[in-house]
């Protein structure tokens, strides 16, 4: 099974979770669960080969590419300004991170699995424009492309751990989509991990995976 195969297992798992976990709708103030379904854009910094580990052009520049995840969060306690929620997202990219003019030994691109736990603040819950803050960390799934000229044994699929770190903007509820309320989603998240498997010595061991992205927010 392939890593977009397991990417899509699980996205049609979380979906299919929704009306089954839901057996009543109450009020806005007496929903305890969110789940937000988010489309976005991954915006990777320019990332650094070590001197000398190849001819030319020592930067790897990613192009944007399309990240689809899924956030849950229960509400833990609420107060007139601030509501503390618990939570998990998924995010994976359907379409692979491709770099810009890579050298032949370095990996030219790679899809990534993003599962992590957190932990939110949203503040004036009952606003019409609520900001919000949340941290966390978890496990992230890289399956990198082989570089199509290298001497050096290659190994496709790393495992790494990552911080996460996410801000964003929920409106109120705008509307209901089979009784559930609807509200929208605005959010930028940074999941600081470990690296893919490039190939190549890089002088960093770290790289920012930064998400910028928006959605629905369905409320239960």
């Amino acid at each position: 099974m392939n890593l977009r195969t397991v990417a899509l297992c699980c996205a049609v798992s979380l979906f299919a979770y929704l009306p089954v976990s839901a057996q009543t709708v109450g009020t806005e103030t007496g929903e305890k669960n969110e789940i937000g379904l988010i489309v976005g854009v991954t915006a990777t910094p320019t990332r650094t080969l070590t001197p000398g580990s190849v001819i030319g052009d020592s930067d790897l520049t990613s192009k944007p590419s399309l990240a689809l995840g899924v956030d849950y969060d229960r509400r833990v306690v609420s107060t007139d300004w601030v509501t503390l929620y618990g939570g998990a997202d998924f995010l994976a990219s359907p379409l692979d991170v491709k770099l810009s003019n890579p050298p032949a030994d370095v990996s030219p691109q790679y899809s990534y699995v993003f599962v992590t736990g957190h932990v939110k603040a949203r503040f004036y819950p009952e606003s019409k424009l609520s900001p919000w803050l949340s941290i966390g960390g978890g496990y992230v799934r890289f399956k990198e492309k082989a570089p199509t000229a290298t001497l050096d044994p290659f190994t496709q699929g790393t495992g790494r751990s990552t911080i996460e770190m996410g801000a964003g903007f929920d409106t109120q509820t705008v509307g209901h989509i089979a009784s559930f309320p609807i509200a929208f989603r605005v959010e930028v998240r940074d999941f600081y991990s470990g690296l893919p498997e490039y190939g190549q010595s890089l002088v960093r061991s770290k790289q920012h995976n930064v998400i910028l992205g928006g959605g629905l927010v369905v409320r239960f």
